[in-house]
């Protein structure tokens, strides 16, 4: 019997077996099996020396192609089943369960060992709306048979934050919902995410401002927005920064919750706004202790503050325990007072006019109260007005301003704004800025730093009667390109004078004289250049730096009509 003969005979009888075997058999031992048959009758017909020279490289060259032909005849089989609908089993170490059932067992309905979890609609502390027009009914428990909280709705298109869930009975998604922004008078209660087919709750927008904000915006979302806003940290809230007017009282009123040492039950303090006087209660750590003026001494009195603290302080309990029926609600109005953890009178930054509240305010040479930070003289009266060009710094439990007195009377140095339990020494002053185009007199009362507060680096014109000249000009300053010593240009006020410098006037012919336009800016790129000259005592650089930002540089000059 020849190779083809054996090889076609191999393949008739593997497949004749696997017609008439169990389904459960295994093709590729059946063809294994025949071919080890196959080989012991092929050895019988072949001369013993012709199987000694090509036994083993035949035998092999069989076995390969009776694997691969029974391979293809899987393939092409495999895909119709016959009455019994047999099956291959994998040939791996483990076998996958056959969608298809054995003639021996009953179909099972299988069940996935990856079911997909069931995913929550909503977050605590998501914003969410009605979506259902005409309102729902709001329900004391999550359950459609609970009785109605309220004869009242949870109307559509108000925003709610969701203060608890999901809960509810099988299959159901309920969410308990208090009003967000505005509504006070909606109660709280339970909602379903939906009735079945629809949704009841959809996401809502509210709009969150950002840090730093103003007292203003932060009562435009009470009474429970800030909780959605900002309530972000596993520990506490993030850390925010809001300035506005503060009030206090010291009639009693309990807060509400009891345990936080910052609950205070004989004192309210609240940032104030608006003509009707909304509020926003304020609790400080001990760190903030503002009281009615006048009623405790060396207290923070009643007075605009940047408070830096935070909401969803974790002392309010939320996180400790099982929220219940009977403290959530305490729980929530603990979780919208926003806690103090740092105080500074507001509106004292760099560029900003500012004045002394208290008396005998002490300047320093340094930030801080070290042996390294001089004492200067004299001790500033309370209503003296500064001029902030540098800080805050933080040192020694203070934050420090670089000042200049605005009137340049007096020399510059350091203040502390605060005392440490916050009681301001420094406030925010609002400069009186005149309106454009400026008359030449109106610099004399912006004198030497109205302008620098006012107008910073903008553009603005100036219009008066006007010098320009060559002349030889002894200056201690120097750095500038138009800082020069060979002319001077001047706005001629009567009896005084104010200098200003010309930074690159096309055409400007010397002398010029005359009433003027003058256009120009104050704070000119090249200030940062400025050195004094002349030689000690030398003023420190940052007042030098300053004084030069307050020169009045000219670009443009046009003949006034």
């Amino acid at each position: 019997m020849n190779q083809q003969q054996l090889r076609d005979r191999a393949i008739r009888e593997a497949f004749q077996a696997r017609a008439e075997s169990a389904p459960s058999s295994d093709l590729a031992e059946v063809i294994s099996a025949t071919i080890r048959r196959t080989s012991q009758e092929r050895s019988l017909h072949w001369m013993p020396d012709v199987a000694a020279r090509h036994g083993q490289r035949l035998l092999w060259a069989a076995v390969i192609s009776l694997l691969s032909l029974g391979l293809l005849g899987v393939l092409l089989i495999g895909g119709r089943r016959d009455d019994r609908q047999s099956v291959v089993p994998s040939l791996g170490p483990t076998s996958t369960p056959s969608a298809f059932a054995s003639p021996t067992e009953s179909a099972q309905p299988s069940e996935s060992p990856l079911e997909t979890p069931h995913e929550a609609a909503f977050s605590v502390d998501a914003f969410v709306e009605v979506a259902v027009p005409g309102g729902i009914p709001i329900r004391t428990q999550p359950d459609p048979g609970a009785p109605p909280a309220s004869a009242k709705l949870f109307p559509a298109g108000v925003p709610f934050l969701v203060a608890d869930g999901p809960t509810g009975p099988a299959g159901t998604d309920w969410y308990y919902l208090i009003p967000a922004v505005g509504s006070t008078d909606i109660p709280a209660g339970w909602a379903p995410a939906t009735d079945g087919a629809n949704p009841v709750l959809v996401p809502a927008s509210v709009h969150c401002p950002t840090s730093p904000l103003t007292s203003a915006q932060l009562i435009a979302i009470r009474p429970y927005g800030p909780i959605g806003c900002f309530s972000q940290n596993d520990t506490f809230g993030p850390e925010i920064i809001v300035s506005g007017p503060v009030s206090c009282t010291a009639a009693a009123a309990t807060p509400g919750v009891d345990a936080p040492s910052w609950s205070r039950p004989d004192r309210r303090c609240a940032f104030v706004a608006g003509p009707s006087g909304e509020s926003y209660p304020v609790f400080g750590d001990p760190i903030f202790d503002i009281v009615p003026a006048g009623t405790v001494a060396g207290a923070v009195v009643d007075g605009t503050y940047e408070l830096t603290g935070h909401f969803d302080d974790e002392r309010c309990g939320f996180r400790n325990g099982t929220v219940t029926d009977e403290t959530r609600p305490g729980i929530l109005l603990c979780r919208s007072w926003f806690i103090v953890t740092g105080v500074r009178p507001a509106g004292v930054s760099v560029d900003s006019v500012v004045r002394t509240v208290s008396d005998n305010l002490r300047v320093r040479s340094a930030p801080g109260v070290g042996v390294s930070s001089a004492k200067l003289e004299p001790l500033l009266r309370k209503g003296t007005k500064l001029f902030v060009i540098e800080g805050h710094v933080a040192a020694d439990g203070y934050d420090w301003y670089h000042v200049l007195a605005f009137d340049g009377g007096l020399p510059g140095g350091w203040v502390a704004g605060a005392d440490h339990d916050g009681t301001p020494w420094l406030a925010g002053e609002t400069q009186a800025c005149p309106t454009l185009p400026l008359a030449a007199s109106a610099l004399l009362s912006m004198n030497p730093y109205g302008g620098l507060a006012c107008f910073g680096s903008k553009e603005i014109e100036v219009i008066g009667d006007i010098r320009c000249e060559l002349a030889t000009v002894d200056r201690p300053i120097t750095g500038p390109d138009w800082i020069r010593t060979n002319r001077q240009c001047r706005f001629e006020l009567g009896g005084e004078t104010i200098e200003f410098f010309d930074g690159g006037i096309q055409g400007l012919g010397l002398p010029t004289t005359g009433a003027a336009r003058v256009t120009g800016h104050f704070d000119d790129s090249q200030a940062t250049s400025c050195v004094y000259s002349r030689a000690a005592p030398k003023p420190d650089p940052a007042s030098v730096v300053a004084n030069c930002r307050a020169m009045f540089v000219a670009t443009d000059l046009m003949a006034a009509p």
